[in-house]
């Protein structure tokens, strides 16, 4: 039983650090996930290795060791939004007040918790400010670019609406390539994809590759 509990404990480190650096190279490229299914169960593993790293805290004597690994926790959190960020740290940021850790140690893991809670809070508070919501959405023929129409509503200051081109991969993943067309709040453009290349928005032909922003200020 110790075996195994030994190499869950052993497991869920190595995977935490794992997961860590693939979110910091899928971020490096500039790609998203955009399979809502797809995040989901990314999160619940998540905080599977996160109980996993956490229940290996607590069983270890060296906890000053193990509680290096929770510090880059932030890192990854970098990545996510910001409800995960603020339940997340608020569960780990305890640990940091046991027992077997040493002043300085301690004093670290509070500091970058402390600090950064009250950020993910605000988030939250403001989360309704500047509201993006997609409009419209649009493959090309060959199913590797879309466009996606936002309307983004920024209260009293006005707003905009833009149509964003991306790179799609295996239908999953998407990579923001570039901003077709910009104009008022309120409107949705006519946007028509003529061939692989070419989208049509409100009857101007436009290539993906050659085509600079179209404001339309009018």
């Amino acid at each position: 039983m110790l075996r195994v509990m030994s190499c869950v404990e052993k497991g869920g480190i190595i995977a935490y650090l794992v997961t860590i650096i693939i979110a910091i190279l899928f971020n490096q490229l500039g790609l998203e996930l955009i399979n809502i299914m797809i995040s989901t169960i990314l999160e619940i593993l998540y905080f599977i290795i996160l109980t996993c790293a956490v229940f290996s805290f607590y069983r270890s004597k060296k906890k000053n060791i193990i509680s290096i690994f929770l510090f880059f926790l932030p890192i990854f959190l970098l990545f996510t939004g910001i409800p995960f960020k603020v339940v997340t740290m608020i569960l780990v940021l305890p640990l940091f007040f046991l027992k077997g850790l040493t002043p300085v140690i301690r004093a670290i893991g509070i500091l970058i918790y402390v600090l950064l809670i009250p950020v993910g809070i605000l988030g939250i508070c403001l989360g309704d400010f500047g509201a993006n919501t997609v409009i419209d959405q649009q493959y090309s023929p060959n199913g590797i670019h879309r466009t996606i129409t936002i309307d983004s509503d920024l209260g009293a200051l006005g707003g905009d609406t833009i149509v964003k081109l991306e790179r799609m991969y295996f239908g999953i993943a998407k990579k923001n390539i570039k901003i077709l067309y910009h104009g008022h709040w309120g409107e949705n453009p006519d946007v028509i994809w003529v061939d692989n290349n070419t989208v049509k928005i409100n009857e101007i032909d436009m290539n993906i590759d050659t085509s600079k922003t179209w404001e339309n200020k009018n």
